[in-house]
């Protein structure tokens, strides 16, 4: 994608925010460096999200998996497993090894 299609693919997501300035990052100064670190960081990305739930399944040759996240400030706040595989009881120790990590 090219810097022209670019712009104008942001005019037409956002016409009525549609104000912005391209900054040459080779003769910035020091000070819009300095802000853009922040961008570049884990909690502007992740940690700063809203909170959200997100499903996953997958078919394997010995059933079905299903795992849904709860999730908030960038980490897995609640996990839970469900399959058709008789074979489920280490899934009690797959969801309490998910909670808590970044996601």
């Amino acid at each position: 994608m090219t810097k022209e299609s670019l712009i104008r693919q942001f005019y037409i997501e956002y016409p009525y925010e549609s104000t912005f300035e391209m900054v040459d990052l080779e003769n910035a100064g020091p000070e819009v460096l300095e802000d853009m670190k922040q961008f570049e960081t884990w909690d502007w990305n992740i940690a700063e999200s809203l909170e959200f739930d997100i499903e996953y399944e997958a078919k394997f040759d010995w059933g079905i998996m299903e795992i849904r996240f709860k999730c908030a400030d960038g980490r897995i706040t609640e996990c839970d497993l469900s399959s058709d595989c008789l074979l489920d009881e280490h899934f009690e120790l797959l969801k309490k090894n998910f909670v808590g990590i970044a996601f």
